[in-house]
């Protein structure tokens, strides 16, 4: 299940999972598109991984990466806790 954290960039809704046993976790990037219908991304932390992009540019994906390694602590504390509307 996915957890929401917040809108970036007007339109791209940031969610995020609860961390698993082993202290991952997966942030979840989607925008609506009108030829995909969403491109989305999937970043595991605390690998910063990419495991999923559908549609998101190089440079989008640098954007989006930055944006993990920035907001990393905050979304740990979050999704250890069930998500922001819990902490």
């Amino acid at each position: 299940m996915m957890m929401p954290y917040m809108t970036i960039k007007g339109d791209v809704e940031v969610l995020h999972s609860k961390m698993d046993k082993h202290g991952f976790m997966t942030v979840h990037f989607e925008k609506p598109d009108s030829k995909n219908c969403f491109n989305e991304m999937d970043i595991v932390l605390p690998s910063m991984t990419v495991t999923k992009n559908v549609g998101f540019s190089d440079e989008e994906v640098n954007e989006f990466l930055l944006f993990c390694s920035r907001n990393a602590t905050a979304m740990s504390i979050y999704s250890a806790l069930g998500g922001v509307v819990n902490a």
